[in-house]
């Protein structure tokens, strides 16, 4: 008897302390959607310069080699 009593009580705060748990989790996979999509996007534009950088550097060497510097 003690023990289904017991249960009773714990049974309704074990399901809020689930519900915050759901709620956190949700959260946390939001957060980390939102952080992989701005690294993606971080990564394109790193490849951009990246790769503009290094026309820059072949144009220069061109030049060089033509000498035009």
């Amino acid at each position: 008897m003690a023990a289904r009593v017991s249960e009773l009580m714990v049974d309704p705060v074990n399901g809020g302390v689930l519900k915050q748990i759901e709620y956190e989790v949700r959260a946390l996979a939001a957060t980390i959607t939102s952080s992989i999509k701005h690294t993606d996007q971080r990564l394109t534009a790193s490849h951009a310069i990246n790769t503009a950088i290094k026309e820059i550097g072949d144009f220069e060497n061109w030049m060089k080699t033509m000498e035009f510097v």
